[in-house]
C-alpha cells in the first residue's frame, strides 16, 4: 500500500480498507464452518460467526452451561489457545493506541483543508460585491512636436535683413548676390528694388519668432537705418520693424519672399513699482560710508573701502563722481541692511545720474563697529 493514500486516510480518520482474502473450508474438527470473511450459498453468516466467537469472553464467570467453557463449535477459549485470528481470548482485532504524531497529523492537515476551503468560499463571496476590475490599457505616448528652429530663423533673417535694407545704384550685383543666400529658389532677387537710391543699416537686431503652419514661420527684425542726405543735407536715421518670412526646408531655414516693414510698437507701461519704506536715522547715518565707496568706485579701488572679503569690480574709465544725490536705507533690523543710491556721473563732457541698490554690511571690531558695503548693482531692484 503506497504512502500518499495512507497519509490521507490518516489527516481525514478514514478506516483502514478490509483485505479480501481467499477463504478455504476447514475439517469441521478444526474450527468447523467457512472462515469470516468469506460467505456461500447455505453458509453461515460472518458476523454472526464472530459474535457467536465473543460471547464467552463477554460471558460472567459461573454462569449456567458451563463454568466459563466455551460453547460446542466455538474455536477460541477464553484465556486459552488462540482463535482463529490468532489473537489471544478469540478477539478478531487488536485496539492500537493512536500516537501522538499521528493524532497532530490528522488534526492539522484537518485544519489546513478547512482553511483552504474557507478562503476559497471568502475569495468567491468578495467577488460578487468587489469583481475584479479588467485590467486598463496604458495612456497612449503622446510624441510632442518638435521644436522650430527659432535661434536659426533669427540667424537667417537678420542676415536677410541687412542685405534686403542695403542698396546703393553704384553696388547692385552685390545686393543680388547677399540676398541668394538666403532667398528660395525661384523668387527674384531683386525683390521689388528699382535700383536707385541709397540706404544702408546702422543697427540691427532680431525679435519675436512667430511659428505658423507647415513649418513657416514670421521673424521680427528691429533695424535703425539711414537714408540719403535730405535737400537740407542732412541724412536722416530712424529705427524701424521688418517682418521676414521664412520656412524650413529641410534641415535649413530660408527666405519665402519679400518682408514688409513694419512700425515698431512702443513698450506699455508696467504696473508702478513700490519703493521699500525708508529708514531716515540709518540713512544719515550711513550716507558718508556710501559716497566714499562711489569716489573710489569710480577712482578704480572700490575694494579698499568695501567690507573685508568683498571684492567689487572697479567702474570704466571716464566717469567721475559728481555726487550721491539721494541715498535710503530700507526699514528693516539686523547687521544686513539694503538701499537705494542715485548717483550722478560726469562723463564725455555733460552729467548724467544713474540708480544703484547697495547693500551694507555692520563690521565689528575691538574698539567700535562700522558699516561697509558688501555689494551693488544697477537699477532700482
Amino acid at each position: 500500500m503506497g504512502a500518499l493514500p495512507k497519509a490521507i486516510r490518516v489527516i481525514l480518520n478514514l478506516p483502514e480498507p478490509r483485505q479480501q482474502q481467499t477463504e478455504s473450508r476447514t475439517p469441521p474438527e478444526q474450527g468447523g464452518g467457512v472462515q469470516p470473511g468469506h460467505t456461500g450459498p447455505g453458509q453461515a453468516n460472518p458476523w454472526v460467526e464472530a459474535a457467536r466467537r465473543l460471547e464467552p469472553a463477554n460471558a460472567p464467570a459461573g454462569a449456567a452451561g458451563g463454568e466459563g467453557r466455551p460453547p460446542a463449535g466455538a474455536t477460541g477459549a477464553v484465556g486459552g489457545r488462540p482463535g482463529s485470528d490468532g489473537v489471544p481470548g478469540g478477539v478478531p482485532w487488536n485496539v492500537q493506541e493512536e500516537t501522538s504524531g499521528a493524532r497532530f497529523a490528522r488534526r492539522f492537515g484537518r485544519g489546513l483543508l478547512w482553511t483552504v476551503v474557507a478562503l476559497a468560499a471568502i475569495t468567491g463571496v468578495r467577488s460578487w460585491f468587489f469583481p475584479d476590475k479588467p485590467p486598463q490599457a496604458p495612456p497612449p505616448v503622446v510624441q510632442a512636436a518638435p521644436r522650430y528652429a527659432e535661434a536659426q530663423a533669427q540667424a537667417v533673417a537678420a542676415r536677410f535683413a541687412r542685405a534686403y535694407l542695403t542698396w546703393s545704384e553704384d553696388a547692385v550685383a552685390q545686393r543680388e548676390s547677399a540676398l541668394a543666400l538666403d532667398l528660395a529658389p525661384g523668387v527674384d532677387v531683386r525683390l521689388g528694388w528699382d535700383g536707385k537710391g541709397t540706404q544702408r543699416v546702422e543697427e540691427l537686431y532680431p525679435g519675436t519668432v512667430t511659428v505658423l503652419k507647415d513649418g513657416r514661420a514670421r521673424v521680427r527684425i528691429e533695424a535703425l537705418v539711414s537714408g540719403a542726405p535730405a535737400a537740407q543735407g542732412k541724412a536722416s536715421a530712424q529705427w524701424i520693424g521688418l517682418d521676414v518670412p521664412v520656412a524650413r526646408v529641410g534641415e535649413r531655414i530660408v527666405v519665402t519672399g519679400a518682408p514688409g516693414v513694419v512700425a515698431l510698437v512702443r513698450p506699455a507701461a508696467p504696473a508702478p513699482w513700490e519703493a521699500p519704506e525708508a529708514d531716515a536715522e540709518m540713512s544719515t547715518r550711513t550716507k558718508g560710508v556710501v559716497e566714499q565707496f562711489f569716489k573710489q568706485y569710480a577712482a578704480g579701488d572700490p575694494s579698499a573701502v568695501a567690507a573685508p572679503g568683498v571684492r567689487i569690480p572697479a567702474l570704466p574709465k571716464g566717469y567721475v563722481l559728481a555726487a550721491v544725490n539721494n541715498w535710503t536705507v530700507d526699514l528693516a533690523k539686523g547687521d544686513e541692511r539694503t538701499g537705494t543710491a542715485v548717483v550722478t556721473w560726469s562723463t564725455s563732457g555733460g552729467t548724467v545720474s544713474q540708480t544703484y541698490r547697495v547693500s551694507i554690511t555692520r563690521v565689528a571690531s575691538a574698539n567700535a563697529g562700522r558699516w561697509q558695503v558688501s555689494g551693488l548693482h544697477g537699477g532700482a531692484y
